[in-house]
C-alpha cells in the first residue's frame, strides 16, 4: 500500500482533541508549503500550483485549532525547504522576506519567492493595513515575475508560490477581513 501523508498524519493524531478535518487541512497545507512550485498540473488554461491559503476556523473555544497548526508548522520548519514567515508582519515586510535568499540550517540555499505565511491566530499576524488583503490576493496566484514599486524600496519577486496557514474565530476574523 502506498504511503499517504494525509492519512498517516490523521491516524498519528487520532487521539488529539482537535477535529479530524483540522488535521486534514493542516496536512494539506504542509504539503502545499513543502512542494511549492516543484509540483504542478498543466491544463488547457494554464498551470495549477499547490499553493493554498488555509484558515482553520471555528467559534472561540469550540474546537482546538492551534494544535494542528503548531504540529505542521514545526514539520515545515524541520523540512527546511521553504521560507517560513510567522509572527506579526506587514505585507511589505512579507514581500521583502520573499525577495531574500538565505542558506538554511541544513546548508541548502532557499531562494525564489516561495513560502508559507503562518499564524496560530490570523488577526495577530496581519497588521492593520488596507493593503494587506489586496496584496494577499495578488500574491496568491503563481507569478514568474512580480513587482512592487514603493517610495521606500522597489522589489522584484521570482517564482512566487505563496501558501498560508492560520487559525481564527468569528470575532477575530472580522478584524482582518470584513
Amino acid at each position: 500500500m502506498p504511503f499517504n501523508f494525509i492519512d498517516y498524519l490523521i491516524a498519528y493524531t487520532s487521539e488529539a482533541e482537535s477535529p479530524t478535518e483540522f488535521w486534514r487541512w493542516a496536512a494539506i497545507s504542509c504539503l502545499s508549503a513543502v512542494l511549492r512550485s516543484n509540483v504542478y498540473v498543466t491544463v488547457k488554461v494554464g498551470t495549477i500550483y499547490p499553493n493554498l491559503y488555509i484558515i482553520l476556523y471555528s467559534d472561540s473555544g469550540v474546537a482546538r485549532k492551534a494544535a494542528p497548526a503548531k504540529f505542521v508548522g514545526k514539520l515545515i520548519q524541520q523540512v527546511g525547504t521553504t521560507k517560513f514567515i510567522n509572527g506579526r508582519a506587514s505585507m511589505q515586510a512579507v514581500v521583502k522576506e520573499l525577495g531574500s535568499s538565505y542558506t538554511n540550517a541544513h546548508g541548502m540555499m532557499i531562494g525564489g519567492a516561495s513560502g508559507i505565511l503562518y499564524s496560530e491566530e490570523l488577526s495577530s499576524f496581519a497588521i492593520s493595513d488596507p493593503s494587506t488583503i489586496p496584496l494577499l490576493i495578488d500574491l496568491y496566484d503563481y507569478h514568474d515575475d512580480w513587482g512592487n514599486n514603493l517610495i521606500s524600496y522597489n522589489i522584484r519577486l521570482k517564482a512566487v508560490c505563496l501558501s498560508l496557514l492560520a487559525a481564527s474565530n468569528s470575532d477575530l476574523f472580522r478584524s482582518v477581513y470584513t
